[in-house]
């Protein structure tokens, strides 16, 4: 869900930054896997950044300040919040600019749209819109 906090920690190569950005649509095991190594690289730091943080104390802390009610969704409201403070302080971590970023996301995605799961093909115009 908190795609830009993933595509910022992923490992620059572009292929490996798809690979981030489709781990939340790729599942089960990835030695039979039909995608590139580099996509492969991308969904293991994909699953290595969210298995950290299921135990990080302060993934924990956060998602305790939400009310109960919330359940399910105090995880992925953590998520949408993290994305956001990451867009919002952009400037402070990075060099290009937060639209060359998106924008080469997009031109990532287009050029290998063809193998992209269908999950993420669906949401792909979202992102786009809502830039």
């Amino acid at each position: 869900m908190n795609y830009l906090v993933h595509l910022y920690l992923s490992d620059p190569d572009p292929l490996v930054r798809l690979g981030n950005l489709m781990g939340d649509f790729v599942k089960g095991p990835l030695e039979d896997s039909p995608y590139q190594p580099d996509i492969i690289r991308g969904l293991r730091q994909h699953r290595a950044v969210y298995s950290f943080s299921m135990i990080s104390s302060n993934v924990k802390t956060s998602k305790n300040r939400i009310a109960p009610i919330f359940g399910y969704f105090r995880p992925i409201m953590i998520d949408v919040i993290c994305d956001h403070f990451l867009a919002a302080n952009w400037h402070h971590h990075a060099d290009d600019s937060l639209e060359e970023f998106a924008w080469s996301i997009c031109q990532l995605l287009e050029e290998h749209e063809p193998i992209l799961p269908e999950g993420l093909k669906k949401v792909i115009p979202g992102m786009i819109e809502h830039n």
